[in-house]
C-alpha cells in the first residue's frame, strides 16, 4: 500500500485527528509519521494482516529503534 493510501486509511480510522494534522511523512513500509498542529509527532504503523494500527510518539519509536540495534 502506498503512503498516500495509508494516510487516507489512517484518517478514516482516526477521524478525530483529521483536523489536527499539520503534516505527515512516509516512515517506512506501512508506516507514516504525523505531526499535529500542537507540534507533537507520532509514528503510525498499519498491520495489514490484522487490519490494526499501532500509534506511538516519535520519540518512543526512535528510542525503540535504537535499542533494536
Amino acid at each position: 500500500m502506498g503512503h498516500k493510501e495509508l494516510y487516507k486509511l489512517f484518517i478514516e480510522h482516526h477521524p478525530q485527528w483529521a483536523g489536527d494534522v499539520a503534516l505527515w511523512f512516509p516512515n517506512g513500509k506501512n508506516s507514516i509519521r504525523v505531526r499535529l498542529n500542537n507540534r507533537r509527532e507520532y509514528v503510525c504503523i498499519y498491520d495489514s494482516r490484522t487490519k490494526d494500527w499501532s500509534v506511538e510518539t516519535a520519540k518512543s519509536y526512535l528510542k525503540r529503534q535504537k535499542q533494536k540495534g
